[in-house]
């Protein structure tokens, strides 16, 4: 695409030419008609079509005509009535018309023309019978031609004008000589570059006279004078050089040989001009060196549009000369402009410490472009990409015609280059509350060029850097939120990515069965769980742990594992009986399909199963009647899994543990007290490498720790730990714990939970980088009788446990937080909550808008608990607040607040609690308020009792500025209630209603707001975004069996770059869980959500109902849920009472 070059806008041109003056804007002071034969000129700088007017009409109703209508003002001239009625204009096919009045001739065409640009191509309109009795003051006048419906030119009802010029002159004695014969007038340059509202230039030339063709000394009399002038307008026209305003700061000095010259400006006249009066008696120029004359002319600036306009120069008083005039062209020539320069995108992110963008510009008369720093020339281009490795300023300078004369534009913008943080984690990250102090490694890949710091929301920096790819090991005391920050945005803290270091506790309950469950495993994305029963597998729910369909028939002693993406469970029968169940996700009750699929039998007894990472390979151990045992592979080939080969292992295999790598298999053989170590090549075959002993007797369970350090083995005697780097010679930890049969690994990396078959418990082991790292922290972890099969849920929420004593399954939640006994005062049945980012204030409110049975009138107020003092006071008393938000930077110590019944945003001093209103245009009620995290956009939801609407501004100043409006939706049949959600970046902001089942979203696209509408397949009733915008949730109920209760509940993700929708179902009624609000944990890796009488914590990648927390003794109805900004602390209102319940952080012992 050729960049955009404009030199002139399309334009007439017109010019008055006397013939007796060789066609000069000379008009003579004279009564005698034949000295001024004058004609009118028009020229054009683009095809221009004049069109005849039915009638003429006018000047003031140029606009109303239908056709072409030019209109020439003579009114400057002070012509007589007389004068002007003599005056006889003419043209052929042009019709003519006086207005006298107006000292104006009107003309249109009689017939369709083109006028053409270029030379040869005009219109020339004879003014005959001209005379000029008592000219006006002053040697130039400026007749005015004004225009409308010259299609190409102007198609509206708004005319265009071209101002003229003209100097007022004695009719010449021609007796005497023409000057111009002798002296001519020159300047250095005829440009003069226009202004505008970016650009301010002071033009400059030199204008100089010199020797004339013949080159006659001119001698200068007492009475010779030149006087200087230019063409002026008032308006945004044509042809003046400039306005009076301007003009009157315009400089003329003396130049070369001027220095004897007398130089008198004149500026307080309409028509500012400058008078050169030359020493007496002496040459106008010289001879040789003398014979140029200068003077300088400085500071004319131009706010007028481009185009051509004159330089006049009268001259009088010359003994043995006419009277006359030089008159020379200017041409204003349009300041080159850069209308927009930017990056795409910005900020832009590092990809192997280097970002690819694009830059992009608009320009207009530019003649040459130069991208720096690229020191590139980008002429006749719109756009260049360019790959940077830091925040990079890109100047782009665009020069016009006469660069030389200031005709330069630049611009600059700062492409923004964040370090990508492609991961940062904390092993372990969940901590049990008897194992502080702690070591903790930090891992994090970044992708910069710079350095990285880590934050402790306890301890602050240390002061250490690192590089940005590495790992740290820190002893962490108790429980923190660390956060990873690049060095370059340290101080802004804006790209970083946080986590929550928390201490867990664990809280036993215990679940009927309707048969016994031998084995056990947590589906790692799905809120469901897989059991082996003796001769079935079944699957139940994790919220109410209720059958999930019904039960698949296996063989006898079925042994099962979930696939990583949880997408089937692999299934190994007493019998040799391989088998694939399906697990698909419905629309309907109940929710999950299960769908079984053979696969080759094996002839042996199955003892065990496992699946690789990658979901490739399935392993099966088996033992044949002499208790031979064989570990037996499968290779995936399309949808279904052929056998691959075997090896031989050791006697009655009992379990498969899998190095994290795949690069080894670990087999334990009770039968003679082995584990059998199997590797992989290239071509992944596998084959023995060692069999080694020293476990104990009788191993059963096997556990490898994440890392594939520590393996772990259960035997008749205890657990012995192990080096998976040297198995054979390592030292071996024995850990005395009663009957260990099988382990689950917490995904943190360091715990593992062992089943304690004949003491009815759970032991719970520490696993250090060493074997001789690893500890016992608790024997005795009680739970149902006899339990065998033991897992943890991905998200180390839950820890489940079968017991074959008593048919029950037992679920042990890993409690990172526990009910504080004493509650924070607040106003009277509050439903919204939010913490001050310094976490050393919390509000609290009732919404106004809310009426019901607990709710049956207005209560005012904003109650503010200082977290220091422990004092909680009341504010804005008479107030009927909506809702309230904190800024999110701690230094803008303000708050957003709407009120009932009013249409202003309130902004709070959150110091004085002083309040400024900011009236909202259109007076619209607000409803809903939310601020990006990033501190920069509000997001306000309007209602004009018939369609919502949502207003955006930018708060980075000290009022907020609204950006935009733009209409969401119409009122549905039946209201519901409302959520908005805005983005940490302030990019995007989402809104439900209850009532409807769609998901409206505002987005930024170029240059403006758009708005779309999708649809949901539940009826929404909380909203939420994870810390980093990566995710929206949507939390919605189903009517699943009209007419009966049964309400059930979804959760929906949302991408919100391509609005990619996935609805999970819980499977949990509404009248078992009922969300209310919802929020996200600092670090993005929980939500928080309440639920009638607790709250509920949701695991957002596997979107698992993982905790619940209630408060014992107490009837709370939560309601308003907020988080304390490092994760310390949850706060919730109770809607039922006055106060805020706390959810305080799991403490050291």
């Amino acid at each position: 695409m050729e960049q955009e070059i404009t030199t002139l806008e399309p334009q007439l041109t017109c010019e008055l030419r006397n013939h007796r003056d060789h066609d000069k804007n000379t008009i003579y002071i004279t009564t005698d008609s034949t000295y001024n034969q004058l004609s009118l000129r028009i020229t054009t700088n683009v095809e221009a079509t004049f069109k005849p007017a039915s009638h003429h009409v006018p000047p003031d109703q140029g606009g109303s005509a239908d056709g072409s209508m030019l209109y020439l003002d003579l009114s400057s001239l002070n012509l007589s009535t007389s004068e002007f009625q003599k005056l006889e204009a003419s043209a052929a096919e042009w019709s003519f018309q006086a207005y006298p009045d107006q000292r104006t001739i009107g003309m249109t065409p009689t017939v369709l023309q083109t006028l053409k640009p270029g030379p040869g191509n005009q219109i020339d309109i004879t003014l005959a019978s001209l005379t000029l009795s008592s000219p006006p003051q002053g040697s130039v006048v400026y007749p005015v031609v004004t225009y409308f419906h010259v299609p190409s030119i102007t198609d509206d009802e708004i005319g265009q004008f071209d101002t003229l010029s003209a100097t007022l002159q004695v009719p010449p004695d021609t007796h005497k000589r023409e000057l111009q014969r002798d002296i001519q007038l020159s300047t250095d340059t005829n440009a003069i570059i226009t202004s505008d509202e970016e650009h301010t230039v002071a033009n400059f030339f030199t204008l100089a006279f010199g020797p004339g063709p013949e080159g006659k000394e001119v001698k200068a009399g007492p009475a010779t004078a030149f006087v200087l002038t230019f063409v002026y307008g008032t308006g945004y026209g044509y042809g003046a050089l400039t306005d009076i305003q301007h003009a009157r700061d315009i400089k003329v000095t003396r130049g070369l040989n001027a220095d004897e010259w007398h130089i008198e400006s004149d500026t307080t006249l309409q028509n500012p001009s400058w008078k050169l009066t030359p020493p007496v008696g002496k040459p106008i120029i010289g001879t040789g060196p003398q014979s140029n004359v200068a003077f300088d002319v400085t500071n004319i600036v131009t706010l007028f549009r481009a185009g051509p306009t004159s330089l006049l120069l009268t001259y009088q008083g010359i003994p043995g000369y006419q009277d006359g005039s030089f008159i020379l062209p200017l041409y204003k020539i349009p300041h080159v402009q850069i209308s927009s320069l930017q990056v795409e995108p910005n900020p832009t992110y590092l990809t192997e410490q280097k970002a690819e963008v694009t830059v992009r510009w608009q320009t207009k008369n530019a003649t040459s472009l130069l991208l720096a720093p690229l020191c590139q020339d980008v002429t006749n281009l719109t756009s260049v990409p360019a790959e940077i490795f830091t925040t990079t300023p890109f100047t782009l300078t665009a020069k016009g015609p006469y660069a030389d004369r200031n005709n330069v534009a630049y611009r600059t913008v700062e492409a923004v280059v964040l370090p990508r943080i492609n991961s940062f984690t904390a092993s372990p990250r969940s901590i049990y509350y008897k194992d502080f102090p702690c070591d903790v490694t930090f891992s994090w890949a970044v992708d910069s060029n710079e350095r990285i710091r880590l934050v402790s929301s306890r301890e602050g920096t240390s002061g250490d850097t690192y590089e940005p790819l590495g790992s740290v090991t820190k002893s962490i005391q108790q429980p923190q939120m660390m956060t990873l920050i690049p060095i370059s945005q340290y101080q802004e803290n804006v790209q970083n990515r946080k986590l929550v270091l928390s201490a867990f506790k664990t809280q036993h309950q215990r679940y009927p069965l309707a048969q016994k469950a031998r084995l056990v495993a947590a589906s790692p994305t799905a809120p469901l769980t897989a059991l082996a029963h003796e001769h079935q597998i079944s699957f139940i729910d994790n919220a109410l742990y209720q059958p999930i369909g019904e039960p698949l028939a296996t063989g006898d002693t079925p042994y099962l594992a979930f696939a990583p993406d949880g997408s089937f469970v692999f299934v190994a029968s007493g019998d040799g009986q391989l088998t694939l169940i399906h697990i698909q996700e419905t629309q309907t009750r109940p929710y999950y399909t299960f769908q079984s699929a053979a696969l080759p039998d094996v002839s042996d007894k199955p003892t065990a199963v496992a699946i690789s990472r990658d979901a490739k390979t399935l392993f099966v151990t088996t033992q044949d009647a002499h208790r031979a045992g064989k570990l037996v592979i499968l290779m995936q080939e399309g949808n279904t899994y052929h056998k691959q080969g075997e090896v031989a292992v050791g006697k009655e295999p009992t379990d498969i543990a899998l190095d994290p790598s795949g690069a080894r298999v670990y087999v334990s053989n009770a039968g003679e007290n082995t584990i059998s170590i199997i590797g992989v090549d290239a071509k992944r075959n596998y084959a023995l490498i060692s069999t080694i002993g020293n476990i104990g007797q009788q191993p059963r369970g096997l556990g490898i720790t994440r890392d594939g350090q520590i393996l772990l083995v259960a035997s008749a005697n205890g657990v012995f730990a192990l080096s998976t780097s040297y198995p054979d010679g390592s030292p071996r930890q024995h850990l005395p714990v009663e009957t260990p049969v099988s382990f689950a690994m917490m995904a943190g990396g360091r715990y593992a939970f062992v089943s304690l078959e004949k003491k009815n418990a759970l032991a719970l082991i520490a696993c250090g980088t060493l074997p001789k790292d690893c500890k016992v922290l608790e024997e005795n972890i009680q739970v149902g009788e006899k339990p065998t099969g033991v897992t943890v849920t991905l998200d180390d929420g839950l820890v489940l446990v079968t017991n074959t004593g008593d048919a029950s399954i037992s679920v042990l939640t890993l409690a990172t937080y526990e009910a504080e006994t004493t509650s924070i005062p607040s106003v009277e049945k509050p439903t919204g909550v939010v913490v001050t980012p310094d976490a050393k204030q919390i509000y609290s409110w009732h919404n106004a808008l809310i009426r019901d049975i607990l709710h049956p009138k207005d209560i005012p107020g904003l109650s503010v608990y200082d977290r220091i003092s422990g004092i909680s006071t009341t504010h804005l008393e008479t107030t009927d607040l909506i809702t309230c938000a904190v800024h999110p930077d701690k230094n803008r110590q303000f708050a957003f607040a709407l009120e009932k019944a009013s249409t202003d945003l309130l902004l709070i001093d959150t110091g004085t609690f002083e309040t400024q209103r900011v009236p909202l245009e259109g007076g619209h009620q607000p409803l809903l308020l939310d601020v990006s995290a990033n501190g920069e956009r509000l997001f306000l939801l309007c209602d004009d009792k018939q369609r919502y609407y949502m207003q955006v501004f930018d708060i980075t100043g000290q009022t907020p500025k609204k950006l935009a409006e733009k209409e969401l939706y119409e009122h549905p049949s039946t209201k519901g209630f409302k959520s908005l959600c805005v983005l940490a970046d302030g990019s995007q902001a989402f809104v439900t209603e209850s009532s409807v089942p769609l998901l409206h979203q505002i987005y930024h696209e170029e240059g403006s707001y758009q708005v779309k509408s999708h649809e949901l397949e539940g009826r929404p009733e909380a909203l939420t975004a994870l810390p980093d915008g990566a995710r929206l949730y949507v939390f919605s109920v189903k009517d699943t069996d009209p007419g009966a209760d049964a309400n059930m509940n979804m959760i929906s993700v949302i991408n919100p770059r391509t609005m990619h929708i996935r609805t999970v179902h819980l499977g949990i009624e509404q009248k078992v869980a009922s969300i209310q609000y919802v929020v996200p944990s600092p670090d993005g890796t929980a939500l928080f959500a309440t639920d009638a009488s607790g709250v509920r914590i949701v695991d957002p990648v596997s979107l698992r109902l993982s905790r619940t927390y209630l408060w014992p003794g107490a009837t709370v109805i939560s309601y308003g849920i907020a988080t304390q900004p490092d994760g310390a602390e949850i706060f919730v209102t109770d809607r039922g009472g006055s106060t805020v319940f706390v959810l305080r952080q799991v403490q050291p012992e």
